[in-house]
């Protein structure tokens, strides 16, 4: 065992740190043909006790930041390097720094990448960009704040399911969830997750806009548009429709980065997506839904209208005036 720790320690880097010291703080190289005759050293305990004789050492610059620092030493001779070894050494040294920045680089290029993949899972690339560039903070915990929630839903889709394999209906969801996602992202809005084969999406979070809402409703109304497009498609190949209903709801709720530390995810919570969820659920097939206060957001003028009987939502006393979405 004693062997194994003398072997152990012979292989270990001793160095001297005065020598370090002074390349480090001076950002040039130094070059000493006798170390222990060298006045520079006089005063160094590890310099003497090393025994070095002759020595060289340049810094790794990384512009005017020293990143590291090479050194050779030879405690046996005498004037064992000249400064043309010196030069060589320090050619040495930048190439290992253009390397090692090179590294860094390739690593924050690979990091960003990642960062911005999972942005644009629930952001439009806009959106994303100005995240990654830190112009957006995504806050984890939450902030309390009022935005227009949207959900839509396919309606008869269990039944749907029950009469195709699972790989046509997988195949038949990612075609319309690239659709929808389309949608949200063309009004700057937010895909907050897929539920089924549900889509929940955010208008006035993580930037809040004073059009939040009437965003919203013309992406429901496209939403739509393009389901019909889907479907004659669709039944062009001989496959069965889809028909979806939409509900949106302006109001408080809290927004941020929540989750585990395994698992994080941008969303909102809060009776607002309770109500807007509500609301879907109300609506009937190839129908948009919308709450009174996302009327009055998104403007009554942008918009024509049709009242529906108030509805007694989950969760809350008092009914709710509702309104069918005829065009925009």
């Amino acid at each position: 065992e004693a062997v194994r720790e003398k072997r152990a320690d012979a292989q270990k880097v001793q160095f001297a740190e005065t020598l370090l010291s002074i390349v480090a703080s001076r950002k040039q190289g130094l070059l000493t043909s006798d170390a222990l005759d060298d006045d520079r050293f006089q005063s160094s305990h590890s310099i003497v006790g090393l025994g070095v004789r002759s020595c060289m050492a340049v810094p790794l610059l990384s512009g005017q930041e020293v990143r590291g620092v090479m050194f050779l030493d030879s405690r046996e001779r005498i004037g064992a390097f000249t400064t043309k070894d010196l030069e060589v050494l320090s050619a040495i040294a930048s190439q290992a720094t253009i390397a090692l920045e090179n590294s860094e680089l390739a690593l924050k290029i690979e990091e960003s990448a990642q960062k911005r993949a999972f942005l644009e899972r629930f952001l439009s690339p806009a959106l994303a960009s100005r995240v990654e560039q830190g112009q957006i903070e995504l806050t984890k915990g939450g902030t309390l704040q009022e935005l227009t929630v949207l959900f839509s839903d396919i309606r008869g889709f269990t039944t749907m399911s029950e009469k195709s394999s699972p790989q046509e209906t997988v195949g038949m969801l990612n075609e319309y969830f690239e659709l929808m996602a389309d949608c949200v992202f063309a009004y700057d809005g937010i895909v907050d997750k897929f539920i089924g084969d549900a889509v929940m999406a955010l208008f006035g979070a993580p930037v809040r806009g004073p059009d939040d809402a009437e965003r919203a409703i013309r992406c429901a109304m496209l939403m739509q548009q393009k389901t019909r497009e889907f479907n004659q498609t669709r039944i062009a190949q001989g496959r069965q429709p889809i028909s979806v209903g939409i509900g949106l709801h302006t109001g408080e709720a809290v927004v941020g980065v929540i989750g585990s530390t395994k698992r994080l995810e941008y969303t909102a919570v809060g009776d607002t997506v309770n109500v807007a969820s509500r609301l879907c659920g109300e609506a009937d097939a190839d129908e948009v839904v919308i709450s009174e206060l996302c009327l009055q957001r998104g403007g009554p003028q942008h918009f024509s209208v049709e009242a529906l009987p108030p509805k007694l939502v989950k969760g809350r006393t008092q009914s709710l005036q509702t309104f069918r979405v005829l065009y925009t």
